[in-house]
């Protein structure tokens, strides 16, 4: 089997979708023969969309499905359909479907209906699309996959020092952009002054940047919370490994924002493979990425009082369950298991072929 994946988003560019995106296609080679064309010219340049259908013409030969990485490329559906009379794939992920303008709006979502098949990253993206007017039997929902990494008890000296983070204490992480859906603003002003009451001996670290930085910066220092809040910024992939490595809970206190959603949340799947417990709102594509009760916590998305709870309860389980950590590991392991979702993608791709002959 011959696919071609267009990717908007894949390295050496960095991000999350970036990491899943060559994730995804690392383990699909081990089951078919794929040739990627990747973006040269930045997420949202036009010139992409040019640059990919004068590609795939030119290996059109070669070609038994189309595979596009999001939504955001879906206008060259019509094009690749006509001129190459091969069956088109696309992946959706969430901002790329519910991003809030009208001509996008307008636009976007009956290009993703032109698709043979619309795969969804979780239950709430699919959710999405057929709200937008994306046929239900196009739609099917296929997890994202995370491969596990072995421990190595040098890292956490290494964290410790790196950070300037005191290894007495409980240490607790959140990754990811800071915008308004992440949530982070909202927990460090509401959550952790609560929490610092009853539990002193803490730490959240917050690795990542944006737009909301200066606002987090600012509640940091209005609340008074320097010794509790360490904001680093932007961290690289080794450093992020650190960071997993030492974490006794993983924090994802998404909170709903019109217009913009969580698709999945990567970074859980990470936190989770590397045996950290999450506490996490219960909230689109999040749902998906927890085990709730077993991987983490899922907690009502806004409620300080239910977060507190929540992780007070997890730093107690901590303490007593030694085990904790490598249970959490392998059910994550085994539930988001890369050689699992690769057949379904496999699945996917044989049953467009198969309906387009």
């Amino acid at each position: 089997m011959n696919i071609l994946f267009i990717a908007r988003n894949y390295p050496p560019q960095v991000g999350g979708a970036e990491r899943l995106n060559y994730e995804l296609i690392q383990n699909l080679k081990n089951l078919m023969d794929i040739e990627v064309i990747p973006n040269k010219f930045g997420k949202y340049s036009p010139l992409f969309h040019i640059y990919a259908v004068f590609k795939a013409v030119l290996n059109r030969k070669n070609i038994e499905v189309v595979f596009l990485s999001d939504a955001y490329l879906s206008p060259i559906i019509p094009i690749i359909k006509l001129i190459l009379k091969k069956p088109v794939v696309i992946k959706v992920h969430g901002l790329d479907i519910t991003f809030s303008n009208k001509i996008y709006q307008l636009i976007i979502p009956r290009f993703v209906n032109m698709a043979d098949k619309v795969i969804c990253i979780s239950n709430a993206t699919k959710k999405e699309c057929i709200r937008r007017g994306v046929s239900p039997d196009k739609c099917k929902v296929i997890l994202i996959g995370i491969n596990g990494k072995d421990p190595n008890d040098h890292m956490d000296e290494k964290a410790y020092s790196k950070f300037n983070i005191d290894e007495h204490k409980y240490i607790l992480l959140s990754v990811g952009r800071l915008v308004e859906r992440k949530g982070i603003h909202w927990f460090v002003e509401n959550v952790i002054p609560k929490l610092i009451k009853k539990e002193k001996n803490i730490t959240y670290v917050i690795a990542g940047d944006g737009p909301y930085r200066e606002t987090i910066e600012n509640i940091i220092l209005s609340k008074g919370l320097e010794d509790y809040v360490k904001l680093l910024g932007k961290v690289s992939d080794d450093d992020l490994e650190l960071l997993y490595n030492i974490a006794d809970i993983f924090i994802m206190p998404n909170i709903p924002v019109d217009g913009d959603m969580e698709g999945f949340g990567i970074v859980v799947l990470e936190a989770s493979s590397h045996g950290v417990p999450v506490i996490a709102s219960d909230l689109e594509g999040i749902r998906d990425a927890v085990i709730n009760g077993k991987t983490g916590f899922l907690v009502e998305p806004l409620n300080e009082d239910a977060y507190v709870e929540k992780i007070l309860e997890m730093l107690d389980k901590v303490k007593k369950d030694r085990k904790m950590k490598e249970n959490i590991k392998k059910l994550t392991l085994q539930n988001y298991n890369w050689d699992k979702i690769s057949q379904e993608y496999y699945d996917v791709f044989c049953s467009v072929i198969k309906n387009k002959n």
